[in-house]
């Protein structure tokens, strides 16, 4: 899983959020957003999802999670906001549990 083992302060938060802006946009990284699994966006979608919660983004962060957000309504949901909005309601609270539990 992307940013295990992160401990709850705001540095180690803000490095995995920079991994997450390196995943997304440097064209040198072989992992490449084109590229991401279906289960690799949605676990990024929750880590912005949880950080979001905990700090405020600077703009590359805020960037990067709007492009993750951007692909998964897209791909997972075909566009349909309405059906992510129910997605997201039915998981965030489990979602955020768990990676509370891992001290993210």
């Amino acid at each position: 899983m992307i940013c295990n083992n992160i401990t709850h302060t705001g540095y180690e938060l803000n490095i995995c959020v920079k991994y997450l802006i390196a995943l997304l946009f440097l064209p040198i990284v072989a992992f490449s957003q084109e590229n991401l699994l279906s289960k690799d966006l949605e676990k990024l979608f929750w880590m912005c999802d949880y950080i979001s919660t905990r700090q405020v983004m600077d703009f590359n962060e805020a960037v990067a999670c709007s492009s993750v957000f951007e692909k998964l309504i897209k791909e997972r949901f075909n566009g349909d906001f309405s059906k992510f909005m129910v997605w997201w309601k039915a998981n965030k609270d489990t979602e955020h549990f768990m990676l509370n539990k891992k001290n993210v």
